[in-house]
């Protein structure tokens, strides 16, 4: 048997969808960009949904738009994908890496303990589908006057205490690559806030900095979406919530099956939390992890690692603190963490014979 790590979704209403684009001659912009980004403010229930080409580009929009500049601090966590830091540096600022808890979300004490009067912005990223603590993120930013911009990347549905994440702060950003919870037939990202002022600002930012066809406000960039994605977008946003369920059935699943299994740590999920499961990542002991990912390839089964280096540790990261003589950090869960990790199969069409051969896969390889 053959399992993918994930799965894009794809259906006939997604190639219809599609080929109705590439008949119209209107690929940037117009109807279903428009569309998309009512159809997903309403889903979420926010003001504003501005869409882009990607949730890096996004993010480093939203950062300009709420005024962050050199010499600002933004405090995110280190267990990341990169590009939730790579827009930090963009701008100038300095990204202040915070150490994680169970959830591999921040760490709220550390997150305070890190707080300066260069702090401007928290980016709380809710990572692998599971709500970071945003309450106590969101109580921080008031205490001492911070900005919140949410990293929905990984999380498009979950929610926290039954609100949807990316509703808490500012403004929020998702990524719309294939692979994600809602993905599309390409990159793409959207800035997501009730505040009406920014969301103008990244439209003619992403645009240009266009006011109108032959006005320009402000000095941009071409971050614009296509109708193509959008167009895919509107026929799977609707199949959201039920991508969701079948998610988080299929985690079940394999905690069912690998429950009691010694030698490897399950993924918490909080009381307080809807996880969305865009990964299912379990922790192995150290020594384990290589040998047990051969074992699963050899078998046809595909896992990967999110994430082996830490962002505080990329090369790209010690370069740039080297410049500004900005000391590295120790984060002992993070460091810790990045070599225990190993991302099991997760999609919503992840059948119950699949789950089933890889964790029977991985009772075997622990002798079980």
């Amino acid at each position: 048997m053959k399992v993918p790590l994930s799965k894009p979704y794809m259906s006939s209403e997604v190639e219809d969808a599609v080929l109705s684009v590439l008949r119209s001659g209107r690929y940037i912009g117009g109807p279903q960009v428009d569309g998309f980004e009512k159809d997903f403010a309403a889903y979420l229930g926010m003001k504003h949904v501005v869409t882009g080409n990607s949730a890096t580009s996004i993010e480093m929009l939203a950062l300009k738009t709420i005024g962050i500049g050199p010499g600002d601090c933004i405090l995110v966590p280190s267990h990341t994908a990169f590009p939730t830091v790579e827009p930090i540096f963009h701008v100038g600022a300095v990204p202040v890496f915070v150490d994680i808890d169970d959830t591999f979300t921040m760490d709220i004490g550390d997150l305070e303990s890190k707080i300066t009067p260069k702090t401007k912005v928290i980016i709380p990223v809710h990572l692998y589908g599971h709500p970071a603590n945003i309450r106590e993120v969101m109580r921080l930013a008031r205490t001492y006057d911070l900005k919140v911009l949410e990293d929905c990347a990984q999380a498009h549905g979950a929610k926290f205490n039954e609100q949807l994440v990316g509703t808490f702060g500012d403004a929020a950003f998702f990524s719309f690559f294939p692979s994600k919870n809602l993905g599309t037939v390409g990159d793409g990202g959207a800035f997501v806030t009730n505040n009406s002022d920014l969301a103008d600002k990244v439209k003619s930012l992403r645009d240009h900095g266009r006011s109108d066809r032959y006005g320009n406000q402000y000095i941009g960039y071409n971050l614009r979406f296509d109708s193509i994605k959008a167009a895919a977008l509107r026929v799977s946003l609707p199949h959201l919530d039920s991508f969701t369920e079948a998610r988080r059935k299929n985690a079940e699943i394999y905690r069912k099956n690998l429950a009691g299994l010694k030698g490897i740590t399950l993924p918490v999920e909080s009381d307080y939390a809807k996880a969305v499961y865009h990964l299912f990542v379990i922790k192995v002991d150290v020594d384990k992890r290589e040998p047990l990912r051969e074992y699963l390839s050899q078998r046809g089964i595909e896992t990967n690692i999110h994430y082996p280096v830490p962002c505080h540790k990329q090369f790209a990261t010690l370069i740039e603190f080297g410049r500004f003589g900005i000391k590295v950090p120790s984060l002992p869960k993070t460091e810790r963490v990045v070599d225990q990790i190993v991302s099991l199969p997760m999609y919503p069409t992840l059948s119950r014979a699949e789950i089933d051969y890889v964790t029977q896969n991985v009772r075997d390889f622990f002798g079980v």
